[in-house]
């Protein structure tokens, strides 16, 4: 029977005829073979699976079912106790505004000894997010097309600049250098970035879907600007060799869209990262290819 898999390309032709036939002669159950509960809709939860497509389907909903509901345990009601549980939080994404409040703290030992137009400048951003995630809450209840309702609260996202009153001409001259893009594209230009920051910062937590759908192409920029950590049984890069933790130092590798479509997972690597061999690197190469 394995054979009919791919009868169509082999030319082999396996009929109704030949399905009787094979039943009379080789199972001897001559007659049809009652149709499957589920293909008329009288399929009960509890109830004897006497056709093999009834059982398949019966194990597979009870498993998928049981899955789902590990999962939801594992990640909301079990997080705090398990070590190796997800998080919403990432502080690859939250130092980007946190890097800003420490560098003009004036006490190199205390981050929230803040200058008055830092603190400004956050107050300020904080207010105008805080009605952003509001408007998000507003149009989402509403029965609108979804597309239009992302735009709207991004284009409101989007507008939020710095609120910085009584500044003097240092400070705004900093500030005009965060609105400038630079050499960078408009949406990641410093202030996108740290607006994005500072979003994921609020919200990473009671907004998931706010936050990632209005800032997650600015979330993931961020991202890759972070140094990678590598996994706990990885023993190289981040780890060092003995276990220790180390600066890799290593930096983000741009890669354009046309040329990421062509590329495809290395086996021989994945399958030496999961050993955890000695002396991997992020930049091994395999002889062979």
């Amino acid at each position: 029977m394995g054979e009919l898999a791919d009868e169509a390309k082999k030319g082999a032709i396996f009929t109704e005829a030949h399905w009787a036939r094979f039943k009379t002669e080789i199972i001897r159950e001559a007659g049809d073979s009652p149709d499957p509960a589920c293909e008329n809709a009288m399929l009960r939860s509890g109830e004897k699976q006497g056709h093999i497509t009834d059982y398949l389907r019966s194990e597979a909903e009870s498993a998928v079912e049981n899955t789902l509901i590990e999962l939801n345990r594992f990640m909301f009601k079990d997080r705090a106790a398990s070590d190796e549980a997800i998080y919403s939080y990432d502080p690859d994404i939250t130092n980007y505004w946190n890097q800003l409040e420490n560098c003009f703290a004036t006490h190199a030992d205390d981050p929230t000894s803040q200058p008055a137009w830092v603190s400004a400048l956050r107050q300020g951003l904080t207010k105008d997010l805080e009605a952003c995630a509001d408007e998000w809450r507003r149009l989402m209840s509403q029965e609108t097309d979804y597309r239009s309702k992302i735009l709207q609260v991004y284009e409101r996202w989007r507008d939020i600049q710095p609120r910085i009153t009584g500044v003097d001409a240092q400070l705004e001259h900093f500030v005009s250098a965060l609105l400038q893009p630079g050499f960078l594209a408009p949406e990641i230009s410093h202030w996108k970035l740290l607006k994005a920051s500072l979003t994921f910062k609020l919200y990473h937590h009671m907004l998931p879907k706010f936050l990632w759908r209005i800032a997650g192409r600015q979330l993931q920029f961020i991202k890759a600007l972070g140094c990678p950590r590598c996994p706990r049984r990885c023993r190289v890069c981040c780890h060092g060799l003995n276990g220790e933790s180390t600066e890799c130092g290593r930096l983000p590798v741009p890669v354009m869209p046309h040329v990421y479509e062509t590329l495809r997972p290395d086996k021989k690597y994945i399958g030496k990262l999961i050993e955890g061999r000695e002396g991997v690197s992020w930049d091994c190469e395999d002889d062979d290819d």
